[in-house]
């Protein structure tokens, strides 16, 4: 039989073992809470058992020290976005491809020029839409004429085929072209994302009968649309962790509904320079975080050195993909 000293004794030892079992979970529970941010939601796989380090690519900076081609660094700087490119329809006039003939009267259209008919004193071209798709905005027209004494040519432009406007912007206005060839600025119509630009040429003779035939030469329409893709290939990282493991990559972006971003990676243990061709890349499995950001973690290839890739597209060449911020997490 036990006295009830000893009693007492046993279950002090037992209340004091119980303490240190709770303290120690206690102990697990506060330090899984206070994970470093590579384990937590914003990331991948989280290897609980790591601590997980970020590197993080977000301003021009960053962004211009990587391998850039048509994608755009300074339109809006700290992000990614197409580059704009200028496109041209130049019309020689040695057919009638852009010419609405149903609404154009009293023209020729031959030996690469739109003249006025002979014994006519007015007439109209009016071209057909000249655009092939959405674009970014309208930019200039240019042309070269050749306008005889007391002749005349007037041009007009449009966004829908109905309601016509002077490069100034006044309704119903029209510019007067010149001998020679000449540039008509259009930044002024602000005419952006627009799918459809026309323009309208009005001929006159001077009120002799035909005798002096004005004609256009030659008629240039410049806009400007985004590149359906391009990519950026960041920087080289150094880890400064053999066989260092990505935890995950993670991007912040805004698309629109006809724009993607990919992302590809790659890792390895021998320096490489960020346009080297191997190692080769991997591209990787995205998954919505939320309404603007991504990640992947599956299947990401190892190493001291890491670089990623990403690939901006287009389907409307008015729009484009924007990428913020990138993060890689690794340990």
């Amino acid at each position: 039989m036990r006295t009830l000293r000893q009693r007492l004794t046993i279950m002090a030892i037992l209340g004091l073992v119980v303490i240190t079992v709770l303290f120690g979970i206690n102990q697990i529970i506060q330090k899984a809470a206070n994970m470093p941010p590579g384990n937590g939601q914003g990331t991948g796989s989280g290897a609980i058992a790591q601590d997980v380090s970020v590197w993080t690519q977000t301003s021009k900076y960053d962004f211009d020290r990587g391998l850039i081609y048509q994608v755009d660094t300074s339109a809006s700087p700290g992000d990614v976005v197409l580059a704009v490119k200028m496109q041209t329809i130049l019309d020689h006039f040695n057919d009638q491809r852009y010419i609405n003939s149903e609404e154009s009267q009293n023209i020729s259209v031959e030996s690469g020029q739109v003249a006025l008919l002979p014994l006519r004193a007015e007439g109209v071209l009016v071209s057909n839409n000249l655009l092939p798709q959405h674009v970014v905005r309208v930019e200039s027209f240019s042309y070269e004429a050749s306008i005889p004494w007391r002749a005349s040519v007037k041009v007009q432009f449009s966004k829908d085929g109905v309601n016509w406007y002077s490069s100034a912007g006044t309704l119903d206005g029209w510019d007067k072209l010149s001998e020679g060839s000449h540039d008509i600025d259009l930044s002024n119509l602000d005419w952006v994302g627009v799918s459809e630009f026309y323009y309208k040429m009005a001929f006159d003779g001077g009120g002799l009968l035909g005798f002096m035939r004005p004609a256009v030469k030659e008629a240039e329409f410049t806009y400007a649309a985004y590149h359906a893709s391009g990519s950026i290939a960041s920087m080289v990282f150094d880890s400064g962790v053999e066989n260092a493991q990505w935890d995950s990559i993670c991007w912040d972006a805004t698309l629109s509904m006809n724009a993607t971003i990919t992302f590809e990676v790659r890792a390895s243990d021998t320096f490489f320079t960020r346009d080297s061709a191997t190692p080769g890349w991997t591209s990787v499995e995205v998954e919505a975080v939320s309404n603007n950001s991504y990640r992947a973690s599956v299947d990401l290839p190892s190493g001291r050195y890491k670089q990623w890739r990403a690939t901006l597209s287009t389907s409307d060449t008015s729009t484009t993909p924007i990428l913020h911020e990138v993060r890689v997490y690794y340990y």
